[in-house]
Parts: C-alpha cells; sequence; structure tokens
C-alpha cells in the first residue's frame, strides 16, 4: 500500500455484565506503543518525557506487508545462522523501507499480531483491553480468570499495576508472554495540552539524579509480596536482570495449568 493510505486501530472492549465473555482478557501493551512512537513529536526516547495518546502511530507500527524475519529487532536465529548480533539487517530493512526504528520494538504488527494470530487460530478466546483500562476502569478486569500480557510489555502505571496485583489477590491468574516486562513505570496524565479528556503518558521522575531519563524503573520501587490465588509467593522486582524485570512471582507450592501442551 502506498502513502495515500492510513491506518488507525480501535479496541472494542466486553461489557462487564455480558454472559458471552472470553475466560482471558488480554491487555495490549499500549503503553508501551506510546512510549516509543515518534509520530508528530518526540518519543519517550527521543528526547520527551510526556507522549501523547492522542496522535497516530508511526507508519508500519500497526500495518505493513509481512515479512518472515528481518522487521524485528531481535531477529529470531535459525540452526546454523549467526545471529544478526548488531541489528544490522533489522536496520537495513526498516530504512529501505522508511520505518521508525519503533516497529523493533512496539506496536500491535510485530509481537501481539503473531500471537494473536496463532493463538485463535489454535482456538484460544480472550478478550481485549488496552494498557490504561486497567487504572481507568476499576472493573476492568471483574470476571476473567486469567489476564494476559504479550510481545514488549515495558512501560506501566502504578495504577495499571496495583489492578493486576489485586487480580492475583483475588484468585485470578497472570500470563507474561513479554520480554521486558514493566520495566519502566509511568504516570497517566490527563493534560490539557492535549484536549479536554484526551489522555498522555508521562515519565515519573528518577528516585536519584541522574537516573535514566525522566523514567523510574519498576524493580527499584519495594513491593510486598504477592499472593498467587491462595498460595504465598514472593516478588523479587529489585534483583531481577534486565529483560525479565518487575514482578516475577515465585509460588512455595507447585503451581499447574490444566490445558496446555
Amino acid at each position: 500500500m502506498g502513502r495515500d493510505v492510513a491506518h488507525a486501530c480501535f479496541v472494542v472492549r466486553r461489557r462487564s455484565d455480558d454472559s458471552a465473555r472470553a475466560p482471558a482478557l488480554l491487555v495490549l501493551d499500549t503503553n508501551t506503543w506510546h512510549a516509543y512512537n515518534t509520530w508528530g513529536g518526540r518519543s519517550l526516547y527521543t528526547g520527551g518525557n510526556t507522549v501523547s495518546h492522542a496522535r497516530p502511530f508511526g507508519r508500519g507500527m500497526l500495518w505493513r506487508p509481512e515479512v518472515d524475519r528481518n522487521d524485528r529487532k531481535a531477529r529470531p536465529v535459525r540452526w546454523g545462522e549467526e545471529p544478526d548480533v548488531d541489528g544490522a539487517i533489522f536496520q537495513r530493512y526498516r530504512t529501505e523501507h522508511d520505518y521508525p526504528a519503533a516497529i523493533g520494538s512496539a506496536g500491535w504488527f510485530t509481537h501481539a499480531r503473531r500471537f494473536v494470530e496463532w493463538a485463535e487460530g489454535a482456538g484460544h478466546r480472550f478478550d481485549y483491553a488496552v494498557s490504561s483500562d486497567l487504572e481507568r476502569d476499576p472493573d476492568a478486569l471483574a470476571g476473567y480468570d486469567t489476564v494476559l500480557s504479550v510481545g514488549h510489555d515495558e512501560y506501566w502505571s502504578a495504577g495499571q499495576r496495583r489492578a493486576v496485583e489485586d487480580h492475583v489477590r483475588r484468585g485470578g491468574n497472570v500470563a507474561s508472554f513479554s520480554g521486558n516486562t514493566m520495566f519502566w513505570q509511568v504516570r497517566l496524565d490527563d493534560s490539557e495540552e492535549d484536549g479536554p479528556g484526551r489522555l498522555g503518558l508521562r515519565a515519573v521522575p528518577p528516585l536519584r539524579q541522574g537516573h535514566a531519563a525522566w523514567r523510574r524503573r519498576f524493580r527499584r520501587v519495594p513491593r510486598r509480596p504477592l499472593d498467587a490465588g491462595g498460595r504465598r509467593a514472593r516478588a523479587t522486582p529489585s534483583s531481577s536482570p534486565r529483560g525479565c524485570t518487575a514482578m516475577p512471582v515465585t509460588p512455595t507450592s507447585p503451581v499447574s495449568a490444566t490445558g496446555t501442551p
């Protein structure tokens, strides 16, 4: 498709009293999409400390012609291949097609789309929400057995995290198929600059001067242990390595998942 075609996305949520709701809720990692988005201005990686939810996503973040592997920053390696350590193959692909660097880290097309195509093709059912729903709607997780996090779910607000913690304490499940999960803490902000009722994403100031520009790492925020579905569990956000951080839950008794391969 040429540049005379643009793409937009919206998420239709089920009513809380809908008896046809799915057993699981897939929360699209839209906070991360916005954090990386450079359309019309700066992202949280290019000098900004606030980004608007009211602007379009950059070219290729929602749709682009499908390719096998070259559109991923961490390109999968096949047996006997040399890994693309410096991302040269990805950078060549995205510059040739004039895509922003963000497509390798965020957006619907790279991670969530692939998961949804596989899961729905395998017969799994789930409803949808976006990152900010968990903070702004106290009933967003009500009635769901499992909350799913997929892809690169890096940017979370404190309210979003509290909603998931409360869900776990009520006996609910959380399944993370995401890398770098819950690494940076951000704040949802109703800014007059974006117009009435328009939501923005504001980076939380660091805990100390000189810490990575206007963002706070969740792993540096002390958290109390979680109660994982009635089992005592411990969370170790302060000692987790980059890429697997923020809320690892280690049950003190075995946990099994039924119906999984």
